[in-house]
């Protein structure tokens, strides 16, 4: 399973609950790569791209960087 919610993540990572939700709240996962929003509104952690994001390969687009310079 690529995919878990918020405490089993924790469980799993060692990442506090809080810490989670911190990344979230401030931007620091995306909606859609790291997490998303199952129907029923709970938040589910993609592991794989996490991971990615810990070994530094999941970045913004170059567009998103580009355009808040505008």
């Amino acid at each position: 399973m690529n995919q878990v919610l918020v405490d089993k993540f924790a469980e799993l990572s060692g990442y506090t609950r809080k810490a989670v939700e911190a990344k979230i709240d401030t931007g620091v996962w995306i909606e859609g790569v790291q997490y998303c929003r199952a129907p029923d509104r709970r938040i589910v952690i993609n592991i794989e791209k996490v991971e990615a994001w810990q070994r530094g390969e999941l970045t913004l687009p170059v567009a998103t960087s580009q355009a808040k310079r505008r």
